[in-house]
């Protein structure tokens, strides 16, 4: 990857002033709101940010996710959050974990890291260590292409559509990390999740290893250059059981046949994968 052009992206400049002003519109101090989730209290970067926030507490978002989470993360545990945004699901871990654990949140995006930041600080999380990198399969350089108006749909590999790029760090968790023993990591990442384990195999392959909650989007895993039913095999060699979640988050044999059924943006779902006892 090259570093982000000051002059946006190639082959699109007639929508280069619109985005402009959408993301001026986006991005409005007025939208700057707190929000309380789970919790904790979560101030809002952006409109679209500040609805996501309001779908998460009305349970129309994330709610299988949070169920497990929930289930999952053990009290003076250690938690991974890859894409950690603005930090809703990483305040949750924070919780969960409680003062003796800790959580380690991965977020590229500069805005939205100042707001993960913002959000650790005015909750107290002290137990939160972050880090603005995009997690992937080297160390280096890339950039990230920002959307507009859904900065969850931020991606490394493909262009979610009108916005802006920006150059970022790129680094293997299993650095990041630095030997330290993992018990739940939580990956969306829009695709690149296959490069974000490739970078984690020393955790994946360690006597503790890590319970995994990631987003599966095909379309997305063949823009980083995998196959996604390979990728979900390479989990299975390395001794996981690839489950799906149910809407309550609960764990469910996968459907093979659904998984072939996933197709465009909105083509994704959530899976968990437990090392084979």
């Amino acid at each position: 990857m090259s570093p982000a052009s000051p002059r946006g992206r190639k082959g699109r400049p007639p929508s280069r002033a619109l985005s402009r002003l959408l993301q001026r519109i986006n991005g409005a101090g007025v939208f700057s709101r707190r929000i309380h989730l789970w919790g904790s209290r979560l101030r809002a970067c952006s409109a679209d940010r500040l609805l996501a926030l309001w779908l998460l507490r009305l349970g129309l978002l994330g709610r299988a996710e949070a169920a497990a989470i929930r289930r999952l993360a053990p009290p003076g545990g250690r938690a991974v959050d890859v894409g950690a945004n603005q930090g809703a699901f990483t305040l949750l871990l924070s919780r969960l974990v409680g003062p003796s654990g800790e959580v380690v949140a991965v977020e590229p995006d500069p805005g939205l890291f100042e707001a993960l930041g913002s959000n650790c600080r005015e909750n107290g999380a002290v137990n939160v260590e972050l880090h603005r990198i995009a997690a992937s399969d080297r160390d280096g350089h890339g950039v990230l292409h920002r959307s507009t108006l859904n900065r969850g749909d931020n991606r490394l590999d493909s262009d979610p559509g009108p916005g802006d790029d920006v150059a970022i760090e790129l680094a293997r968790l299993d650095d990041v990390l630095r030997g330290r023993a993992v018990d739940l990591v939580k990956i969306d990442v829009q695709g690149h999740e296959p490069r974000v384990l490739a970078g984690l195999q020393a955790t994946l392959s360690s006597g503790h290893r890590p319970v995994l909650l990631f987003e599966f989007f095909p379309d997305g895993i063949r823009a980083a250059g995998y196959d996604p039913g390979g990728f979900l095999e390479s989990l299975r060699r390395l001794g996981y059981v690839v489950l799906s979640l149910g809407p309550g988050g609960e764990e469910r044999p996968l459907d093979a046949r659904a998984l072939d059924r996933l197709r465009g943006p909105l083509g994704y779902v959530d899976l968990l994968a437990r090392p084979a006892r």
